[in-house]
C-alpha cells in the first residue's frame, strides 16, 4: 500500500523525468509542417499523452501484483486473518 501511495502522491514517473517525455510528446506529436512538403502530419500530441497514461497505469498494475505476490510470499506458513 505504501509503495502504491508512493507512486500516486509523489508521482514515480517523475524520477524518469516526466517533464522531459512530455516535452519530448510535444514535440513528436505536435503538427508537422515543412515548406516544401506542406502538412506531414496533424496534432499526434493526444496518442504520445495516451502512450504516457498507460505506462504510468502499468507501472502502478504490476507494483500492485508484485507486492501481492512479495505478500503472499512472506506471509507463507503464517496465520493471517481473512485467508483460510
Amino acid at each position: 500500500n505504501c509503495w502504491l501511495l508512493l507512486i500516486k502522491a509523489t508521482s514515480l514517473l517523475s524520477l524518469l523525468q516526466i517533464s522531459d517525455i512530455v516535452r519530448g510528446a510535444n514535440l513528436l506529436g505536435s503538427p508537422n509542417f515543412s515548406r516544401s512538403a506542406g502538412l506531414i502530419h496533424g496534432d499526434w500530441r493526444w496518442a504520445y499523452y495516451l502512450a504516457l497514461l498507460l505506462f504510468y497505469i502499468l507501472v502502478t498494475y504490476l507494483s500492485e501484483k508484485g507486492f501481492a505476490a512479495l505478500t503472499r510470499w512472506a506471509s507463507r506458513g503464517m496465520a493471517v486473518a481473512g485467508r483460510t
